[in-house]
């Protein structure tokens, strides 16, 4: 072998090894590792390879002895400094190649953190070389929202792509040490329920903010009125309020009925003559029914059909009440006269006087 004889070109790519994501004070003194390969040299007697590294262009101030491999991984390098790197080969004779053609890595750590911690996760933290575009996003946990970034990087230049902070999901160009932060907000669920839909409905339900202010309201079906809400309010009276999202929370808005029973059915006034040779008369007539938004308690009367009315005026009664305790009442009169003339008995026969 002879000393001016290179070994080929370099042709493994740089790349990272065990990249880790840091808290924030401890990016000042991340550490990082690259590892590096190359093409076998052809030389019959070969011995082994050198890998020297600096930090300048064709200046290396660092030099590993790796034996008969073509690949290592050269450790403890700081963030933010550009890395030099060249083989030589050497035989059994001790005669080494001139380098080989130079690669060069900057390395630099993204830190990603959540705000709080317990907020949520953040991916895409870890160790890059300068200019790998790398994906970043944010996940919020259950009873969390993602918010925004922030320490995001300023564009480059006035032609970069301004990044969107409210958006989870970056996509980052490396170029200097980078420390995003994930903001989380505590959501909070607000459970507005009608206690019974066919009385009322609700609005203002949802997933809110920690400290938002939502307003809920209540609105009562036709017959029915709003009484009240259930649940850990200021203003129970009122059907419209505003309410604090610090906590998950159930609010349950009552109703109550206003309206009466409906009594159905044509009832009109009834004049009859009573029966023949009695003071009263028999009187039929088509019972009416009840109806109610909700239900029927209870439905009198104060006559039935077929029962016996004495001459002169009655009135007939029906009364309807519901379970909310409302009362209808509908009746008319019965009004029984007496056609039939007197009968004149034990009338003594003619008597003829001269």
């Amino acid at each position: 072998m002879h000393s001016e004889r290179q070994i080929l070109v370099i042709v493994g790519i740089v790349y990272l090894i065990g990249g880790l994501i840091l808290p924030e004070n401890a990016l000042a003194d991340a550490r990082y590792e690259v590892s590096l390969a190359w093409d076998q040299s052809p030389e019959e007697d070969l011995l082994g390879y050198r890998l020297y590294h600096g930090n300048a262009q064709g200046m290396y101030t660092d030099s590993v002895d790796v034996g008969n491999q073509t690949s290592t991984t050269i450790q403890d390098l700081t963030g933010g400094i550009t890395y030099f790197f060249a083989v030589t080969a050497y035989n059994k004779r001790g005669l080494e190649s001139l380098p080989s053609a130079e690669v060069s890595v900057t390395l630099w750590n993204l830190g990603l953190t959540a705000q709080p911690d317990e907020a949520g996760q953040v991916l895409g933290g870890g160790t890059y070389t300068e200019g790998d575009e790398v994906e970043i996003s944010a996940q919020a946990n259950e009873g969390w929202r993602f918010l925004r970034w922030e320490k995001l990087p300023a564009p480059a230049t006035s032609e970069t792509e301004v990044l969107d902070p409210t958006s989870p999901i970056l996509s980052l160009t490396i170029d200097r040490q980078l420390d995003p932060k994930a903001v989380f907000v505590r959501v909070w669920e607000l459970d507005v329920q009608s206690a019974d839909p066919r009385k009322g409905r609700v609005t203002g339900g949802g997933t809110y903010d920690d400290g938002d202010e939502p307003s809920i309201s209540a609105m009562a079906n036709p017959g029915f009125a709003f009484s009240g809400w259930e649940g850990d309010v200021s203003d129970n009276e009122s059907a419209s309020i505003t309410v604090i999202a610090d906590r998950n929370q159930t609010l349950r808005a009552t109703f109550r009925d206003v309206e009466k029973p409906t009594i159905i059915g044509k009832l009109e006034d009834i004049t009859q003559s009573s029966n023949r040779g009695a003071d009263f008369a028999v009187v039929i007539w088509n019972e009416p029914t009840a109806d109610d938004n909700l239900a029927i308690n209870t439905f009198s009367s104060s006559h039935k059909p077929g029962d016996n009315f004495p001459i002169g005026r009655t009135t007939v009664s029906y009364v309807a009440s519901d379970t909310a305790g409302n009362i209808a009442t509908e009746s008319f009169v019965v009004n029984i006269i007496d056609t039939e003339p007197p009968t004149l008995k034990d009338l003594p026969s003619d008597i003829t006087v001269s």
